[in-house]
């Protein structure tokens, strides 16, 4: 992994500032049935702006660029075609996030646009950026309202509203939901603690409309430089009429492609197969050969743990 990063404030004056930051994040990886490859893990270039309006409020602006996406790419096995997702590094400049808002001392920050939410801010143990994490919650959005406090006595608190992709109103509500979520984060001497909780709800769609609500939970204890943190998380689909997925997994790299941690019982005649695959961002081809556990239930979901161990130099 190679992460070289950099930070210049480029105008300063008459209350209005400008910072440019940026990072080149490159990784060579390894996974189970696949070679050895160096993809690009959010390089990025950001201009954030900020101008005093004085008595304590600011407006501010932010604008964060990336360089690559993912391109879908289709093999052919024998007589069966398979298609997956390949990383491309440098081929596609695009803008990442991009919204604007207002901040007040000793209150928070209101922002509107296309940027991650309170959500995002939940989870304790990834450690590693890219290997870890587990969190379920509703964390960004393209066109969000988000609300974050300002700290009081380690506490802070916040919310988002996101909007749905279509403002059609014949149109499904893909995405839309809100999420909440408090985190609490304090150090006395050499001691450390934080406990991190948050829920939201998102409209998603299978075969129909439904709604995806979720919850996680995350506490860390450090102490002189040594860290351990462990995250929970559990979400569910409700209004699935009787035919649904339960998944429960102990979570190492679960937002990307892994059968081994997908454990079943039986497949109730009449289960589209397709519409599961949907359901867990899969397409059919790679759906098949895996053992799957379908289930009659009035909701389905999905349940995680993460635990990680961090060790820093005490300087």
């Amino acid at each position: 992994s190679s992460n070289l990063a950099n930070a210049a404030t480029v105008y300063n004056q008459d209350g209005t500032k400008v910072d440019v930051n940026g990072s080149v994040r490159l990784l060579l990886k390894k996974e189970k049935d696949e070679r050895g490859d160096l993809v690009d893990n959010g390089s990025r270039v950001s201009f954030k702006a900020s101008h005093d309006l004085g008595e304590g409020l600011s407006a501010l602006a932010y604008a964060e660029l990336r360089f690559s996406t993912k391109v879908k790419k289709t093999v052919k096995e024998g007589q069966v075609e398979r298609t997956y997702e390949v990383e491309r590094i440098g081929n596609d400049v695009h803008v990442k996030r991009l919204y604007a808002g207002f901040a007040y001392e000793g209150l928070g920050t209101l922002t509107f646009g296309n940027q991650l939410t309170i959500g995002d801010d939940v989870g304790v143990s990834d450690y590693t950026y890219f290997l870890g994490g587990i969190n379920n919650l509703l964390s960004s959005g393209e066109k969000a309202i988000n609300f974050k406090s300002a700290e009081f006595n380690g506490f802070t608190f916040g919310g988002a509203y996101v909007f749905s992709a279509d403002a059609d109103k014949q149109a499904p509500r893909d995405g839309r939901g809100f999420v909440v979520a408090g985190l609490y984060n304090r150090k006395m001497g050499d001691v450390g603690f934080a406990l991190e909780a948050g829920y939201s709800q998102k409209y998603v769609t299978v075969a129909k409309q439904e709604k995806e609500k979720a919850f996680m939970v995350g506490t860390e204890l450090s102490y002189a430089g040594l860290a351990l943190g462990v995250d929970y998380a559990q979400s569910k689909v409700t209004n699935v009429e009787g035919k649904n997925v339960l998944l429960k997994w102990l979570n190492y790299d679960i937002m990307i492609r892994q059968s081994s941690l997908i454990h079943l019982a039986k497949k109730p005649k009449g289960t589209p197969e397709s519409s599961i695959c949907r359901r867990l961002n899969f397409n059919s081809e790679t759906c098949e050969g895996w053992e799957k556990n379908l289930c009659y239930t009035k909701m389905c979901g999905w349940s995680a743990l993460y635990l990680s161990l961090k060790r820093v130099p005490v300087l």
